[in-house]
């Protein structure tokens, strides 16, 4: 889990500049934390094996009840942030939806693994 905090911090901490490409930057660390964050969730409180697409994973952290009620969507949706991110289509990552991730992530770290 420390590469996900580190790769929090690290987005929170560029975020702080106000422009465009370091809303970029951000933008790439927060979509690799939660990615990181996804998979490890998956496999040590799910039991995934090996290496599905992200939304297989989400999906049975679902039906492992680790992800309930709205968090199910909300990781859902932030699989578009991670293509967008990840691709470098910047026009469709906004500064609120990389801070609105990074509160994602820091909840379920909270929640799963202190």
């Amino acid at each position: 889990m420390k590469s996900c905090l580190s790769l929090s911090a690290l987005g929170k901490e560029v975020l702080e500049k106000q422009t465009e490409a370091t809303k970029n930057v951000a933008a790439v660390l927060i979509a690799a934390a939660f990615e990181d964050l996804m998979r490890r969730m998956g496999k040590s409180l799910a039991g995934v094996v090996g290496r599905p697409e992200l939304q297989e994973v989400i999906v049975a952290l679902k039906n492992a009840d680790v992800l309930k009620g709205g968090q199910v969507g909300i990781a859902q949706s932030y699989l578009k942030f991670r293509n967008d991110s990840l691709h470098a289509d910047w026009n469709k990552v906004d500064r609120s939806l990389v801070q609105s991730c990074i509160g994602f992530i820091e909840e379920l770290l909270v929640k799963h693994f202190s």
